[in-house]
């Protein structure tokens, strides 16, 4: 085997070539530890904690921030991940459920100004306060009456369109409720109109409440609450019992009753 000593990496790899694989090896290494600015260039000292990286010129040791930065992970940088494992390979999978919104595990991380949290899950389900109480069945702390949006059905056929807005207050055991019921088309709907309570009562309940047309025909209205029919459901009909409404009439109806 031929060796030379040479003191230019250039020229000790050009002269390896004319001899053989084994004089490559033997002088590139030969070259790197007898020479100390060779050795600081090609292999620089290996200092625990520290990696090794290019800096352009020399491969060069780094470590701490500056380490991080030549990385892509420093202070100042955006580093990019599909997902992130936190203490384990599989179980707490962090992962970006929408722009803006994270999850753990398939489950989003509610946040401040983001989607409403579901009773289910411990929040309101809610985005107002008065719709919020009203979803958590509680006395308006300030003892405002809460809004609620009745559900209007017909005792037979079917209503074509129809809207309602509600309002009521809980004192104790008993809720005061006011309803507006707008019957745009009235399609099918017969027999009576009927509408959501925003809260049940009991199965014993037995009330009657009063309202008025006051859109078409201003006639008087019986609204009726039998709990062993429904606990939540009222129904109305004309002062004579006959179907209250037509296209385009609007019904109100107010009351109290005791909730279970």
């Amino acid at each position: 085997m031929t060796t030379t000593t040479f003191t230019d990496f250039s020229t000790v790899i050009d002269s390896a070539w004319l001899n053989d694989v084994d004089a490559i090896v033997y002088d590139i290494f030969a070259a790197a530890t007898t020479k100390a600015a060779a050795r600081v260039s090609l292999f620089p000292t290996p200092t625990d904690g520290n990696i090794l990286v290019g800096d352009g010129t020399d491969w060069v040791n780094e470590s701490g921030a500056t380490a991080r930065t030549s990385l892509g992970l420093g202070a100042g940088d955006s580093p990019q991940f599909q997902t992130i494992e936190l203490g384990h390979a599989t179980d707490t999978t962090v992962t970006r459920a929408s722009a803006g919104d994270m999850a753990i595990e398939g489950n989003t991380i509610y946040r401040a100004g983001g989607t409403d949290v579901p009773i289910t899950d411990g929040g309101t389900g809610a985005s107002t306060k008065g719709a919020a109480q009203t979803a958590l069945g509680i006395i308006p702390d300030d003892g405002a009456w809460a809004g609620y949006t009745p559900t209007i059905s017909s005792g037979t056929g079917t209503i074509t369109t129809a809207s309602g807005t509600g309002r009521w207050l809980k004192q104790g055991k008993i809720v005061h409720f006011s309803v507006i019921l707008t019957i745009t088309t009235n399609g099918t709907g017969a027999t009576s109109i009927t509408f959501t309570l925003p809260q049940a009562g009991p199965v014993t309940n037995e009330y009657a409440f009063a309202g008025q047309e006051i859109a078409t025909s201003g006639v008087g209205l019986t609204v009726k609450f039998r709990g062993g029919d429904s606990t939540t459901v009222v129904s109305v009909y004309k002062y004579d019992s006959t179907y209250p409404a037509t296209n385009g009439s609007i019904l109100i109806v107010s009351g109290s009753y005791e909730v279970a």
